[in-house]
């Protein structure tokens, strides 16, 4: 299998933003000047093999150089122009009629590892930490556990000790008979504390659990949402992850404001490099966020954690496949008439340039954790511009609102063609033509 290159020039880009009512944000790219596009290195925004089902490479997993950079301060990303606003160089009063709420970052304090665990064959659950340190990774679904052994976050019974079990992502002991009371906003529900605005094993009420084609949404009463890319405003906080690629930063961005400008009741809005946020497994990109939270990634599985993870566990309904030299196709699990999967659209990477490109937008149920994710990105990175402009102007505005009849599926392809010279951007008057979509 073969990683494709990617951009290592810095692209410094200004998004501007006009909002045409509360239902059209109109979000173009400018074009770059010439410093700025002899900057720019050809590559790729997805990391492609020969066999993408069961691995793929890429080249810049666990790069020491990832950006550590953490965007999570008010006046640091309201804009936009997320490179900027990363740089906290773009003041707030520059967004016009955006209201951003941004939720601190997760100190996850104390990384030290406790040991190899045993299983109890019995409760799932680890009785004792080995002698043995250094293997959180192993069995932690976050790679982060206590002193005790304990993961931090949990996301299941077996990742406690000695017997207790997993409490809305604290290990602790069972409730009901003979256990503790739960304390705050958490339910007793099969001898579990859990959080029933949120959970999808117990959404809304104890054991209203929601199917594997749902998630649990909560933007105004806890309810079982089904898994179409209309329903990504029914969560009450939505994480940005960004990758430190300037041009898929500025494109999360883009993403971003038009969720605060269109989602009604407004989520609470964070964006955070993907390797210092609790959300999602800074290593292997798995999420840990859960129900009622939306994971937004712009860009490919070369430089975001989060999509790489869920194509490569097989849990997106859709993936890319590459000889990384001559062709790309999408892919869809379980498409073909033999169960196989099958080829949505074979692409000629030759045709891919500044002005040409194909993206998907496709949203994805971890099923271990229940936690909604948004993923847009293209074969290059103006794809994902491309992707994200679209997204934000013509898609969102036609999927809020009562009694949606656009954009009822969970995944679309799109053949994105440009009529503007090579180094002017994305724009509304491109050509955006459906290739495929589905469930």
């Amino acid at each position: 299998m073969r990683s494709m290159g990617r951009r290592v020039g810095v692209l410094i880009l200004s998004l501007l933003v006009s909002l045409m009512g509360c239902s059209d944000p109109d979000v173009t790219f400018p074009p770059m000047d010439a410093a700025d596009e002899a900057a720019v290195d050809a590559g790729r925004d997805v990391s492609v093999g020969t066999d993408a089902r069961d691995a793929r490479v890429d080249a810049d997993a666990g790069r020491a150089d990832a950006p550590p950079d953490v965007s999570t301060d008010p006046d640091a990303d309201r804009g936009l122009d997320a490179v900027d606003a990363l740089a906290d160089t773009v003041p707030p009063d520059d967004v016009p009629d955006i209201t951003t709420i941004d939720v601190p970052g997760f100190d996850e304090g104390n990384m030290d590892v406790a040991g190899d665990p045993t299983v109890d064959a019995n409760d799932e659950s680890r009785d004792a930490v080995s002698e043995e340190a250094g293997t959180c990774g192993s069995y932690c679904a976050s790679g982060v556990c206590d002193m005790n052994g304990d993961c931090t976050p949990c996301v299941k019974d077996a990742e406690c000790t000695g017997g207790r079990i997993c409490n809305a992502g604290t290990c602790g002991p069972r409730c009901g008979d003979g256990g503790v009371a739960c304390t705050g906003n958490l339910v007793c529900c099969t001898d579990h504390c859990v959080d029933t605005t949120r959970d999808p094993q117990h959404c809304g009420a104890c054991a209203t659990t929601c199917s594997a084609a749902q998630f649990c949404g909560n933007a105004s009463t806890p309810a079982c949402k089904d898994n179409l890319l209309r329903n990504v405003c029914n969560v009450k906080k939505a994480t940005f992850l960004l990758d430190g690629l300037p041009e898929d930063d500025a494109a999360s961005g883009v993403l971003r404001n038009a969720i605060a400008a269109l989602c009604v009741p407004l989520p609470m809005l964070t964006s955070v490099n993907q390797t210092m946020s609790a959300a999602i497994n800074g290593t292997t990109g798995q999420p840990l966020a859960g129900g009622g939270e939306l994971l937004v990634a712009a860009g490919g599985d070369s430089t975001q954690l989060l999509p790489k993870y869920l194509e490569t566990s097989r849990t997106s309904s859709v993936y890319n496949e590459s000889d990384g030299v001559t062709w790309l196709d999408w892919k869809l699990r379980g498409g073909a008439a033999d169960g196989g999967d099958s080829v949505i659209r074979r692409v000629d990477l030759s045709t891919i340039t500044p002005t040409h490109d194909f993206f998907l937008a496709e949203v994805v149920k971890d099923p271990i954790t229940g936690t909604f994710s948004l993923i847009i990105y293209g074969i290059d990175s103006q794809g994902t511009q491309a992707g994200a402009l679209y997204f934000a102007n013509i898609m969102l505005p036609n999927m809020v609102g009562a009694d949606v009849t656009t954009f009822t599926q969970a995944w679309y392809v799109y053949e994105w063609t440009s009529v503007n010279p090579p180094d002017a951007g994305p724009s509304l008057g491109d050509t955006f033509a459906q290739v495929a979509a589905g469930l």
